[in-house]
């Protein structure tokens, strides 16, 4: 198997914009403390929801958080 790495660098850079730029770190640090819905990590570092949700499958991608059970409503995790 053969990596691709233009494919790599792509999530790298997502990967890095999202923490680094995103508000990444925050949502990463508030799921370290307890187990929280997106609408809740949305709330309580009043983001947008969708930016939540990208956030949050960018660290799911990378291992860094898991989600227990999804319900989905027009697109977004809930």
């Amino acid at each position: 198997m053969m990596l691709n790495p233009p494919k790599i660098r792509e999530m790298d850079n997502d990967f890095l914009d999202a923490i680094l730029h995103g508000g990444g770190m925050e949502v990463l640090s508030l799921l370290s403390l307890d187990s929280n819905t997106a609408t809740e990590v949305s709330k309580q570092l009043r983001l947008p929801l969708a930016k939540v949700n990208y956030i949050i499958q960018i660290l799911m991608d990378y291992g860094l958080v898991y989600v227990d059970s999804t319900k989905s409503k027009e697109d977004i995790l809930e």
